[in-house]
């Protein structure tokens, strides 16, 4: 289990635990020979109320820091590569906002086709190293596919990569299951193999240009792995 979730639920315990401990003794300090069983009792189910306002918080406000989110290590952007794909190429993003997780991005298309948008109109979290999410179109508002996320260990390559598939549900073709490779766009990848001139900041990339200094090492070295995926 994560260290920090640890913590939190600690915390959640101490605060339940605390409040009604620390009232009590307050209230008999203060109330002296008139503290009797029934004030006991209301002082009690006050303290638990507040308990209960205060773990309320907690779970809003303290929840959404970074350090006690679920994918707090895989938050950024993305690389998604898709052979035999017609767009092989995407640019996606792992978000946190408004106290929920948004995964997006853009299909890039190498030929005549139009590139294409995505937004997570459903995200479902499935434990600390993989979800699940169902995508709609920037044009349609409908939704147009489902996929799973399936992140691996960054100690083997020193990035972090991911495994996954999506369903294109809205193609007027066979529906099929496209498998995808992700690598997160770090400085631990992009030093190692891309050619970045030096003076620019990758952090402050655009989606569109990350896709173009990546483009030719990707398809160099995946686009033509459509069938190691199979």
């Amino acid at each position: 289990m994560n260290k920090f979730k640890i913590l939190y639920q600690v915390i959640q315990s101490l605060v339940f635990a605390a409040v009604p401990l620390l009232t009590t003794i307050s209230s008999q300090k203060l109330f002296g020979d008139d503290f009797t069983i029934g004030l006991n009792i209301i002082i009690l189910i006050v303290a638990y109320v507040i308990s209960a306002v205060l773990i309320f918080l907690v779970n809003k406000y303290l929840s959404r820091l970074k350090c006690f989110r679920l994918y707090k290590n895989y938050e950024g952007r993305w690389i998604e590569i898709i052979p035999g794909f017609e767009r092989e190429i995407s640019v996606c993003s792992l978000s946190y906002k408004n106290g929920e997780y948004h995964f997006n991005g853009e299909n890039y298309a190498s030929n005549n086709a139009k590139n294409v948008r995505f937004t997570s109109k459903k995200f479902i979290d499935n434990g600390e190293t993989e979800f699940f999410y169902i995508t709609e179109g920037s044009q349609s508002h409908r939704p147009e596919g489902y996929g799973k996320i399936h992140f691996i260990s960054n100690k083997d390559e020193g990035y972090y990569k991911a495994y996954g598939y999506f369903f294109d549900v809205s193609a007027k073709d066979e529906q099929k299951q496209h498998k995808t490779i992700m690598i997160k766009f770090e400085k631990s990848f992009y030093d190692k193999y891309l050619n970045i001139p030096h003076g620019k900041d990758p952090e402050k990339f655009s989606d569109r240009e990350i896709y173009e200094y990546s483009k030719e090492y990707i398809e160099k070295t995946y686009c033509s792995l459509e069938d190691a995926l199979k």
